[in-house]
C-alpha cells in the first residue's frame, strides 16, 4: 500500500474544562476561547495523520511548526496546503528546514 505525499493543516479552538490546569491552556481573543488549540494534519483523503495539541493563545503560524515537524518525521508527505492563517514564517521555514512545500490555498 502506498503512502501519502500530500496533506492538509489546519487548526481548531477547543474549550477547556475548569479540570484543565492553566498551565495548558490559554485565551484565543479572535474566538473567545479559554481552552487548548489542536493543529491537525491529514492526508488528502481526509485521514488523519498528525494532532498537536497547545494552548489556545498560540497563533496558528506559530503551532505549525511543531505539526510540520512531526508530519515530517512521521510521514512522508511534503507537500501541504494550508489556509491563509499559516502563511508568512511557517512557509519559509518549512521550505528551509524541512524541504517541505507549504502552499497558502485562498478562499474563493
Amino acid at each position: 500500500m502506498s503512502e501519502p505525499t500530500a496533506g492538509i493543516i489546519d487548526s481548531q479552538g477547543v474549550r477547556a474544562a475548569d479540570t484543565v490546569p492553566t498551565t495548558s491552556r490559554g485565551y484565543d481573543a479572535g474566538k473567545k476561547i479559554n481552552g487548548r488549540k489542536r493543529f491537525i494534519v491529514t492526508d488528502t483523503l481526509g485521514l488523519l495523520v498528525v494532532v498537536w495539541v497547545v494552548a489556545a493563545c498560540w497563533q496558528d503560524r506559530d503551532g505549525a511548526r511543531g505539526a510540520l515537524l512531526a508530519t515530517y518525521a512521521s510521514t512522508p508527505i511534503r507537500h501541504v496546503r494550508a489556509d491563509q492563517g499559516f502563511a508568512g514564517r511557517p512557509v519559509d521555514w518549512a521550505r528551509t528546514v524541512l524541504t517541505t512545500t507549504v502552499e497558502i490555498v485562498r478562499e474563493p
